[in-house]
């Protein structure tokens, strides 16, 4: 262009002012000409220099397109002839012929008289998942299973030294240490290979003195617990050693009964119950299944059997087919350490309750089961527990919208409260699950003290305690723009004020109500709560800013549950199934998603590090998901053929009431 302008003798001053100011043929064939007389007076010139720009721009675009046409044909013809210019014909896909493949680990201990017993993750077990390959023996299995279960050779049961190990199949087969995995999968067919570490002690009498003294401590304070005259008043919670006691909660001690206890302190019918102490050991799996004519995408749950040695001690009666009149007709505890609580969807608050009034279950390891479902826990229920129970209580017991705070109520005493104190430390001790609808301000009080709560905060918890509509109002007044008097007024009204405040003295007078409605109202409760957890909670939650990262981390965003999903595609199908899924998940509201959390996990609140995605080929109504809370995994169909058909299935089943019940043995 500047050559062309030169020919026209432009002044080259007028041509680096163009240079300067950037004018070159693109701008050239999109400016205006009363612009362009900016920098050249003449009128011809700028005729010449426009019609020469959009020329110019014209044969670009001509050989961008020429260029894009020949490296498409290029790339096609290259296909048709591709097996031709080859000198040896393709391999295959390799990634379909991988060499390993990803196995399940779990523990179990066999003891003496109750026979093998699943060790949870609190006590160093769980569910593990490794990558091995397929022409690794049991032996080799072995070795990566002690060095998950037994860092550095020790356990909290003690040393390697003491125990006498063997690999077992999910049916609790022992297998030879020679077989390959490679074996095991082409004869199970199973997607998904699961096998045990079972270890038995060496000698059980020599295995005590190895125990470490905090161990020792936590297993005569449980049986001081035990005395008949000791008070229970939920003062342990005090003392240093209540984290030693919970940590080493696979101990075995004498038994002791408490269901009575808590059925006498609430309101569940009591039945004469027969306590065993035969070992039972849950594994919690969620599957898809669709109901025959009635029901479509229904999600129920399938029980794994294979790790119960004895039958399951809780039984249900059913009395007239009436869902209040069913009751658990036992429970098993076999140690004061190891607890099944056997409860019913429809009255689990007041169960969980009357179970939490004891405070010896904050030693205990909690197996929850419910009536008339055939799920069975290795966290997955636990959580689901936990996730329904303060599901309940805000509907039931708490104020507010966004964030809630407890009412008071009459059936409601110093026990009841504490209760639900327990429940929330156990879930967070647990679980790592904690109520985050209750307003922060509550909970810094709760933990730490109202001392501890900023005004920010107060006024933040206090404005997310109000609706949308009438925290708009709200802010607008405090900016001090213009807002609705008659609004303004009804909103203070319902807090008992009928006068409008002067701007100046508006933010300290909306401090004063928020403090009110969010610690003054529900101070006794707050109380009987803090007895019970406050100072266990402030060792995990030492300050204010812990508490607002935990609600931050717990906090279910698209974005995180997306991050949440581990998947390795391995073709095209199961690429698209895999973009349906984060699609669908990108389309929720902050309500749907946590449905769908609750759904994958068990819990509505991020407490899982992660959820395993693995790939299944599944056609017409077999088209389903099956779901592991315990894992948690989730097993996804790659046949979807479009978004819309995915979305409709997925919907059908988090609109399901019936979804996170587990129905399937």
């Amino acid at each position: 262009m500047e050559n062309f302008l030169k020919s026209r003798n432009v002044n080259s001053e007028l041509i680096n002012k163009m240079k300067d100011d950037g004018i070159d043929e693109e701008v050239l064939s999109k400016i205006e000409i009363q612009q362009l007389q900016k920098y050249l007076p003449k009128y011809g010139d700028c005729l010449a220099v426009t019609l020469f720009a959009k020329q110019h721009t014209s044969l670009q675009t001509n050989d961008r397109k020429r260029t894009l046409r020949e490296r498409l044909v290029s790339k096609l013809q290259g296909n048709q002839n591709e097996h031709g210019r080859r000198a040896t014909a393709q391999e295959g896909n390799r990634n379909a012929k991988k060499g390993s493949r990803k196995i399940e680990l779990g523990w179990l201990h066999e003891y003496s008289e109750k026979g093998l017993k699943q060790v949870r993750s609190p006590n160093g077990g769980g569910t593990r998942t490794v990558d091995m390959y397929l022409d690794s023996s049991i032996s080799d299995l072995l070795v990566e299973a002690k060095q998950l279960f037994f860092p550095n050779g020790t356990s909290k049961k003690g040393p390697a030294k003491n125990f006498d190990f063997y690999i077992t199949d999910q049916t609790q087969t022992k297998l030879d240490w020679t077989i390959t995995l490679n074996h095991v999968s082409q004869t199970t067919k199973l997607k998904a290979l699961r096998f045990y570490m079972v270890t038995k002690a060496v000698d059980d009498d020599n295995t005590l003195p190895d125990l470490t003294p905090r161990i020792k401590q936590a297993k005569l304070d449980i049986e001081a617990a035990t005395q008949p005259n000791e008070d229970k008043n939920g003062s342990d919670l005090e003392s240093e050693d209540f984290f030693d006691k919970y940590v080493y909660s696979d101990i075995e001690t004498p038994s002791f009964d408490i269901l009575q206890q808590a059925m006498t302190d609430s309101n569940i019918p009591q039945e004469p119950s027969n306590l065993r102490k035969s070992p039972v050991h849950y594994i919690d799996h969620i599957d898809t299944q669709l109901e025959p004519e009635n029901s479509q995408n229904t999600i129920t749950c399938m029980q794994d059997t294979s790790l119960c040695d004895s039958p399951i001690t809780s039984t249900v009666r059913n009395e007239s087919r009436s869902n209040s009149q069913i009751r658990c007709q036992q429970a098993d505890f076999a140690d004061p350490f190891s607890m099944n609580l056997c409860l019913h969807r429809t009255i689990l608050q007041n169960e969980l309750i009357g179970y939490f009034k004891n405070p010896d279950i904050l030693h205990s390891n909690l197996n929850i089961s419910f009536v008339d479902e055939k799920g069975q826990d290795q966290d997955g229920l636990s959580r689901d527990a936990y996730a329904g129970f303060w599901d309940s209580f805000y509907q039931r017991n708490t104020d507010g919208e966004t964030y809630r705070v407890p009412i008071l109520v009459n059936e409601y005493s110093q026990k009841e409260w504490g209760s639900i104190g327990r429940i929330l430390l156990k879930g967070f001790i647990d679980h790592r699950y904690f109520p985050i609808n209750l307003a922060p301000a509550f909970a810094i009080a709760l933990i730490h003290g109202e001392d501890s709560i900023t005004p920010s905060i107060l006024k933040d918890s206090f404005l997310l305690f109000l609706s949308n509509s009438e925290k708009d109002v709200l802010i607008q007044a405090i900016d001090g723009k213009d807002f609705d008097e008659d609004e303004l007024l009804g909103i203070l009204d319902r807090f008992h004020s009928h006068v409008l405040p002067h701007k100046d003295e508006l933010n300290a007078f909306i401090l004063q109500v928020a403090h009110r409605v969010i610690i003054q109202e529900p101070k006794y409760a707050l109380d009987s709560m803090k007895a019970v957890c406050g100072t266990a909670l402030r060792d995990f939650l030492p300050d204010s800013n812990s508490i607002l990262n935990i609600y931050e981390s717990l906090k279910t965003t698209v974005m995180k549950v997306i991050k949440l999903f581990n998947a390795i595609p391995l073709n095209k199908e199961e690429t698209m199934a895999f973009d349906f899924l984060k699609r669908f998940i990108r389309g929720r509201n902050s309500e749907q998603l946590r449905r769908l959390l609750r759904l994958l996990t068990g819990s509505d609140v991020i407490c899982v590090d992660k959820i395993e995605v693995s790939f299944v080929v599944r056609h017409g109504s077999r088209r389903i998901p099956t779901i592991h809370t315990c894992g948690p995994s989730l097993e996804l169909p790659s046949t979807y053929s479009s978004f819309p058909d995915f979305r409709s299935e997925w919907e059908n089943i988090l609109e399901n009431r019936e979804s996170i019940k587990m129905n399937i043995a």
